[in-house]
């Protein structure tokens, strides 16, 4: 008895996000998306470029700093 809610999904999706003041800040691989709404309702959205520090530094891929 296999159900459609048990199956695994056919491709992975790596995208995360988080809610801002009138917004939402959407991150995938490197890059990072937000969207905002401004006081006359217009929606401004902004593409960036981001690097995390573990990727640039050695020293910040280690457990003890990134739990510090």
């Amino acid at each position: 008895m296999e159900k459609e809610i048990w199956k695994k999904p056919l491709r992975q999706c790596s995208v995360g996000g988080e809610a801002l003041i009138e917004g939402v800040m959407m991150r995938n691989g490197n890059k990072i998306a937000t969207a905002v709404r401004k006081s006359n309702g217009e929606i401004v959205v902004e593409i960036t470029e981001h690097e995390p520090l573990a990727k640039r530094f050695f020293l910040f891929r280690l457990p003890v700093i990134r739990g510090a």
